[in-house]
Formats: C-alpha cells, sequence, structure tokens
C-alpha cells in the first residue's frame, strides 16, 4: 500500500507551509509520472509542473534536482527527484518546527506565567 500525503495543515502558518504544500504536491506528481504510460503529452505536462518546483527546494538538492530534471519524464528521473523532494520536505518540515519551537520558547520567556500555564495544561 502507498501511503497517500496529504497538505500540511496551514491555519495561522508562514512561508515555511506553502513551501511544505509546493513539495507535497510534487512529490505527488513524480508518483503519477511513475504510473504513467511514457512518453506522452499528459505525462510531459505533468514533468513540467513538477520542474516549476526546483525553487521550492533545499539548496544543497538545487543541482541534483535540475539535473535529474532536465532529462525529462522517465521513471528513473521521476524515482531520482522524488527521493530529493522528499528530502526537501523533511529539511523544510524539520525548519518549521524549529521556528514554532523557537516563537513558543520567546514567548515563554516573555511572559512566565504564559510558560506555566503551557505546562500545566498538559
Amino acid at each position: 500500500l502507498e501511503t497517500r500525503l496529504r497538505h500540511p495543515p496551514s491555519s495561522a502558518e508562514g512561508a515555511e507551509t506553502m513551501r511544505m504544500t509546493k513539495l507535497t504536491a510534487a512529490i505527488r506528481r513524480t508518483s503519477e509520472v511513475l504510473r504513467m504510460e511514457l512518453p506522452s503529452y499528459r505525462a510531459e505536462q505533468t514533468w513540467r509542473h513538477v520542474q516549476s518546483v526546483a525553487r521550492h527546494c533545499v539548496e544543497s538538492d538545487w543541482a541534483p534536482f535540475e539535473e535529474a530534471a532536465a532529462a525529462g519524464p522517465s521513471r528513473e528521473a521521476a524515482r531520482k527527484v522524488q527521493r530529493l523532494l522528499q528530502h526537501s520536505l523533511a529539511a523544510v518540515t524539520a525548519e518549521a518546527k524549529r521556528q514554532r519551537i523557537r516563537a513558543w520558547k520567546r514567548g515563554c520567556r516573555r511572559e512566565a506565567r504564559k510558560a506555566y500555564g503551557a505546562t500545566r495544561a498538559r
């Protein structure tokens, strides 16, 4: 069974959530290319959309992503791009989590009562 990727929650979130949403959509598109009959017009269009996500990848993945995406829609390229996108998604998600925790800690330092209430409520 394939685990289904969903869009990350986006209520009251920042720019990182948009990046996560774009990367998640691109991962789903690469899995579509893996299931498609190649070559085809639909595969070309889907691959074009996958290529547009390059700017949302982590900087260390830009060059390998561009290289793999330039090869065109093939199963091998789709697998490689999918791995790079998953790596970028994990990195962006981890950074967003760190930023949320830092913001929470800053708020707790500002107000001691808030810190006590937050820990007490759990």
